[in-house]
């Protein structure tokens, strides 16, 4: 039985020892159930509760290690970094002027070796215009080359024809682009002739023609240039 007081109650602590369904136990053959103290129950509460405090302790302590040997790290390799961008800055600025100075070559190149302000097209008209026909004027307009001139008559109009034949099969020409632009007779019956204008357009490879002619024409240094140019890649 539990211990009773002076004025007829439990005592403190007496209502643990109460075993109301004792014999509902004993019925089913089970035991009482073990009493824990309730210093007991508050240290394993405590005990549980200071585990997730100490665990994210645990973690701020690592974090914070973490982030200052980041930061060293860091400052270790700041001149590193700062000495490969000056490197990277530095070849890109000599890849822009290398760029730069390659493009400036290609051009004065391709300026050598225009056909259109070329002596070998001089020389290349001069070739195939027939002894027969005076010619007056050569002039360049863009890829195009126009002929003025004048053939003695009666055979001002075969003689024109021949001209344009020979500009055709020439690889300075383009034999698409060789074309009569006007044929006038004009003067006296004793001293006619054929007032005619040509033009006659540039190849696309006419620039490789007139490389092919300039050790014909004698032109040996502007043929050794030209070699060393197209060597260098600069002409196509």
């Amino acid at each position: 039985m539990a211990p009773v007081d002076v004025r007829g109650g439990l005592s403190a602590g007496a209502w643990l020892d109460l075993d109301l369904l004792r014999q509902r136990r004993e019925r089913f053959g089970l035991e009482r159930p073990k009493v824990i103290p309730v210093r007991e129950l508050l240290w394993r509460g405590g005990l549980i509760g200071s585990v997730t405090p100490l665990f994210m302790l645990l973690v701020v302590v690592f974090l914070f290690v973490q982030d200052r040997q980041l930061t060293q790290r860091q400052r270790r390799l700041e001149p590193i970094a700062a000495e490969h961008d000056r490197v990277e800055q530095s070849l890109i600025a000599a890849m822009q002027k290398l760029e730069q100075t390659r493009s400036t070559n290609s051009a004065i190149a391709k300026a050598i070796a225009d056909v259109r302000s070329s002596s070998a097209v001089l020389a290349e008209v001069r070739r195939l215009v027939p002894e027969s026909i005076s010619v007056d004027r050569l002039v360049v307009k863009g890829n195009v080359l126009e002929i003025s001139g004048s053939a003695q008559q009666p055979n001002g109009l075969r003689l024109v024809n021949a001209l344009l034949l020979r500009l055709s099969a020439s690889g300075f020409f383009a034999s698409g682009e060789v074309k009569l632009l006007s044929a006038v007779v004009a003067g006296e019956a004793e001293n006619m002739e054929l007032r005619f204008r040509v033009s006659a357009g540039f190849a696309a490879d006419a620039t490789r023609a007139t490389r092919k002619s300039l050790s014909l024409l004698g032109s040996e240094g502007m043929a050794a240039r030209m070699a060393v140019l197209e060597r260098e890649g600069l002409l196509k």
